[in-house]
């Protein structure tokens, strides 16, 4: 049923991206802290409640940008859009414990990486 519906895609871009890291790597571990609940292994609980509804949610860095992104029931963006911002300011996913759950999945990112070499050994350094 959720197939026929149709469905709306969201992306906020932030303007910092791996080039403005102090610490290589910062960034791509904010990145991955923001866009889930790692301790509950699920998306994020700011948008959780759109699971019913064809929920997506995904995070990417690039050297100039962060971006969250999402879909959703088209009836929903409104939900998905106020979810969005609310990860992209949730500090309070940020602590010791998110962070030891999610670091074995940013080193196997940086693992599995085709970028460059030098950008790699700069992550690991980071981590």
């Amino acid at each position: 049923l959720l197939r026929k519906l149709p469905f709306v895609r969201i992306r906020i871009g932030i303007r910092t991206g791996a080039l403005d890291d102090l610490v290589p790597g910062t960034l791509h571990a904010l990145e991955h802290m923001l866009a889930k609940d790692v301790l509950e292994i699920g998306p994020h609980p700011a948008v959780r409640h759109l699971l019913p509804h064809g929920l997506g949610v995904n995070a990417s860095t690039s050297y100039d940008r962060m971006s969250l992104y999402g879909k959703t029931a088209y009836r929903c963006w409104r939900d998905l859009l106020n979810g969005l911002f609310s990860m992209a300011f949730s500090a309070h996913t940020l602590d010791q414990k998110r962070w030891e759950q999610e670091r074995p999945a940013i080193q196997q990112e940086i693992r599995s990486a085709t970028e460059d070499v030098r950008v790699q050994n700069a992550i690991r350094t980071a981590l």
